[in-house]
């Protein structure tokens, strides 16, 4: 689709020359990742989130409006320890939004006469009242308190994870005409955690469920592709391609990957608008939550998070040798796994290492159930004269 678009660029600019229109100036080509004014105190809060806010921090801040911090807790403070000696983290997390919920209701009830009731409400009017159309909000909205943590440490942690990786990734993203960027997004997905298992049942670095997954890649008693940051890449490529083909807007497509392709498609049919801040400040569907609103501006905060890091070369050598290459086996029929540790040198820990698809029960339970044939299975290149002598017939499908 990318390629398509190029063309249909490159076209419309011969055909501007050939009616005589070439003396006007080109527009410059619009940003594939834009971030309009809207969005840029968003980002901007969530680069602090993944930058500046260690993990002992809580933010609390507007649900809406995330660029309005309303409070900020360090559990490591003295303040903190001697308020509350006693208490869980969640317990004062818990105590402080429901204080700051308590001094929302007492605005929209008693308007200026809420300062009566202490420092957070003088907070609360300081804060609204610096920010366009704050005091409206503030006296007759219903502001709500979101708390997050901060994850700079995380984040740095994630980066390193991700660096054996990301130039497979970033190689898979380009072989399929998508902006190898792309590939930061497992930061906002999973932080490059590759058993990150979400509430809900998404698993892998790119957090697949199960249903979607079963679209692109192989998920059954013993095999869940959802575990290999490779495979599950070239999957997220496939998806991702499909939202660009469908929106023709990667701040859209990003959304879709979160909210669901089907989900955004009736938000944009029922607002009749294909504009991101439209559909991001007016979408009610209740579907379309804090996470929703706010998993593109994490991406762009994540990008660039991710390139200051690189420019401070912080990153120790991949624990992968760059000298060893890995060779990708399309099983034959009747091959399974235990058939390849009896027969070749190809050992099981080998096998959990490269391919993290294999459950662990295709070591005990379906150790003699076949490979299924689409199933491709990585191993060091070393080993494949091994599994070539083992295995008649049996030819590499490539290199990673």
């Amino acid at each position: 689709m990318i390629q398509r678009v190029c063309l249909a660029t490159f076209i419309a600019l011969v055909g501007a020359v050939a009616y005589g229109q070439s003396s006007r100036p080109s527009p410059a080509p619009a940003p594939l990742f834009p971030v309009p004014a809207q969005l840029q105190t968003r980002v901007a809060f969530w680069e602090r989130i993944f930058s500046t806010y260690a993990e002992r921090i809580t933010i609390l801040h507007d649900r809406e409006n995330p660029g309005l911090i309303l409070d900020i807790l360090d559990f490591q403070s003295a303040r903190i320890q001697r308020l509350f000696p006693s208490f869980t983290r969640e317990q004062v997390t818990a105590f402080y939004v429901q204080r700051y919920q308590q001094a929302f209701s007492r605005f929209r009830s008693l308007g200026k006469g809420a300062l009566r009731y202490g420092a957070i409400e003088a907070r609360l009017l300081s804060v609204y009242g610096k920010a366009p159309g704050g005091r409206a909000a503030l006296f007759w909205g219903h502001p709500q308190v979101h708390a997050q943590k901060g994850l700079s440490g995380t984040f740095r942690q994630a980066a390193q994870r991700a660096q054996p990786f990301l130039p497979l990734m970033e190689k898979i993203f380009r072989k399929k005409g998508l902006p190898p960027i792309l590939t930061r997004l497992p930061f906002v997905e999973s932080m490059f955690q590759g058993e990150a298992l979400s509430s809900v049942g998404a698993l892998g670095v790119w957090q697949f469920m199960k249903s979607t997954a079963k679209q692109y890649m192989i998920v059954n008693h013993f095999i869940d592709e959802r575990r290999s940051p490779i495979k599950a890449t070239h999957a997220a490529a496939m998806l991702l391609s499909e939202n660009y083909e469908v929106f023709h807007s990667w701040p859209l497509a990003l959304t879709a990957y979160n909210f669901g392709r089907g989900n955004l498609e009736k938000a944009v049919k029922k607002l009749h608008t294909h504009d991101f801040i439209q559909i991001l400040e007016r979408n009610d569907m209740r579907a379309f939550g804090f996470a929703g609103k706010n998993f593109y501006a994490e991406f762009i905060a994540a990008c660039r998070v991710y390139a200051k890091l690189q420019e401070e070369k912080i990153f120790v050598s991949s624990v992968r040798s760059q000298a060893q290459q890995l060779a990708i086996l399309q099983p034959r029929n009747n091959m399974s796994i235990s058939e390849i540790l009896r027969k070749t040198l190809v050992t099981q820990r080998m096998l959990e290492i490269w391919n993290p698809g294999l459950n662990p029960s295709a070591f005990t339970y379906f150790r003699n159930d076949h490979l299924p044939s689409a199933y491709s299975l990585i191993i060091p290149q070393s080993f494949l004269p091994s599994v070539k002598k083992a295995f008649y017939g049996i030819e590499s499908a490539g290199f990673l």
